[in-house]
């Protein structure tokens, strides 16, 4: 487990520093608490939530699934609703 929070944390701080924000930023667009960013990137958090995770995901800009594979994924598109949108606009 702690060699996967390893890998997370490096893509955390990898994409983070390539989309040129500061851990105050991700912390606000993804509404989580500087701390916890801190700790993530740090490897404090060795077990992350998922609910933390996808925090971190919308604060980055990213899909879950660019962190967890480390593949350039584009984040799912809010729609007005707030829900997620998986596919093109009808």
């Amino acid at each position: 487990m702690a060699e996967i929070a390893a890998i997370l944390t490096d893509r955390v701080e990898q994409m983070r520093l390539a989309r040129g924000l500061t851990v105050e930023q991700v912390a606000m667009i993804g509404a989580i608490a500087r701390t916890t960013i801190s700790e993530f990137r740090s490897g404090e958090t060795v077990d992350p939530r998922l609910s933390t995770v996808l925090k971190v995901c919308t604060g980055l800009g990213v899909a879950p699934e660019a962190l967890l594979t480390g593949l350039p994924t584009p984040a799912p598109r809010s729609r007005p609703n707030g829900h997620a949108s998986t596919g093109p606009d009808r």
